[in-house]
């Protein structure tokens, strides 16, 4: 709480440039367990040994799916403060549509056409017919924002940021579900009926929000 009240809320005071250092720490740390998280699901069960009743490795992994997320979205916000415009609420409603179009088109393409399984042993309800299509819509997002020029940002890096965005999205959605496939539970709470908990609405957003701010503000530096 006290490093969240001197370092993230006090919008007036903070200067996001002078804070560049700890943006890109925290972020680049997000990013490092999201590409170990890859290699985790890659080799699930066998990789289930690297957290089976290990209480820190729980707390570590759950600061890493939980606090980027917020610190993200609090970050490109603050761009808003700093430029005087609206230029990151738009990031911010961007990274949304882009990974609620990937995850509805996947879920509507996989019901109609689904029959090749993507991961048989951790999720057997996701096809690779399913991605292809919230992949698709994805896009015809990403097309529609940047046509109307609601971001300023040069083309091929707004299409290579969202692409592996979405990419990341996707591993979010089945790096939650094999943790859930673990702890051997459908939901991970109950708190929204036939939906599940917030970890299932966020699971998407916890890998793309984060990376996607990475790749704009750490790799490409357009600001």
């Amino acid at each position: 709480m006290f490093f969240w009240k001197n370092h993230i809320f006090l919008f007036s005071e903070i200067n996001v440039i002078k804070q560049k250092y700890l943006i890109y720490c925290v972020l680049t740390i997000s990013s490092i367990w999201w590409m170990i998280a890859l290699v985790i699901f890659a080799y699930y069960p066998k990789s289930s040994f690297l957290w089976r009743n290990k209480i820190l490795i729980h707390l570590i992994i759950g600061w890493n799916i939980i606090f980027p997320l917020f610190f993200s979205l609090i970050t490109l916000y603050q761009f808003n403060i700093v430029s005087e415009t609206l230029i990151g609420s738009w990031i911010i409603m961007y990274v949304l549509m882009l990974t609620f179009c990937l995850d509805s088109g996947a879920y509507i393409c996989g019901k109609l056409f689904g029959k090749n399984m993507f991961s048989k042993i951790i999720s057997p309800n996701k096809t690779w017919e399913g991605i292809l299509g919230g992949t698709i819509l994805s896009y015809c997002n990403a097309y529609l924002f940047y046509k109307n020029k609601f971001i300023q940002i040069d083309a091929t890096i707004f299409f290579i940021s969202s692409s592996i965005a979405m990419i990341f999205g996707i591993m979010g959605d089945l790096i939650m579900s094999m943790f859930k496939r673990y702890a051997n539970v459908k939901d991970s709470g109950c708190l929204i009926p036939g939906h599940g908990g917030i970890l299932d609405r966020i699971d998407s957003l916890s890998a793309s929000i984060p990376i996607f701010t990475y790749l704009i503000l750490s790799i490409f530096r357009i600001f």
